[in-house]
């Protein structure tokens, strides 16, 4: 019970901060590809604990107006869903690439993908569809506030997000981000 009191409690913690952060956006730049590096050198650890390897695949290099804090809050969800998901001996790939004056980041896990309602709702408040043994395991630490964050920042950013089932198994999730224009 202490342990998901105190999930709960970091959860709302972190609906706050997010919620802090829309208020009123930062715009700073912030170089996304060695943002994006170093945060998959950050998963390498628990990805090899899990049997699942990380491969990166950054492309292009760009800057972005927004927050290193806004930007790792989204791709932590997103890797970390992706990694949670997907089966021992899988391979969850991170790739980055531009798209004409946007920069596109596109997230693939070898899960079992998802149905299309629940991509409908994977983006709100409060919706989770992890088995509940996934959300009892180490204190119950999810309560669908996850991907919510990750739509509420890039959208913050001017950007977009959208998750697909690909084949033959797995989900992606592509984000969108406008590439910040030189002055």
């Amino acid at each position: 019970s202490r342990q998901r009191l105190s999930s709960l409690i970091v959860a709302g913690q972190r609906t706050t901060e997010a919620a802090a952060l829309l208020a009123s956006p930062p715009r700073n730049p912030v170089q996304i590809d060695e943002l994006l590096r170093d945060l998959c050198g950050d998963f390498d650890g628990p990805c090899e604990a899990r049997g699942i390897h990380l491969r990166s695949e950054i492309t292009a290099s760009a800057v972005v107006l927004g927050s290193d804090e806004m930007l790792e809050a989204v791709f932590e969800n997103v890797i970390e869903n992706a990694v949670g998901f997907s089966p021992k001996g899988s391979t969850v790939s991170v790739l980055l690439k531009r798209a004409g004056r946007k920069v596109r980041i596109s997230v693939r896990d070898s899960g079992p993908g998802a149905s299309e309602e629940v991509i409908a709702h994977l983006f709100e408040k409060g919706f989770t569809k992890r088995p509940a043994s996934a959300i009892d395991e180490g204190g119950g630490g999810h309560f669908g506030l996850g991907m919510w964050i990750v739509c509420r920042n890039v959208e913050a950013l001017n950007g977009s997000v959208t998750a697909n089932n690909i084949e033959p198994s797995g989900l992606e999730v592509t984000i969108e981000l406008p590439i910040a224009q030189k002055s």
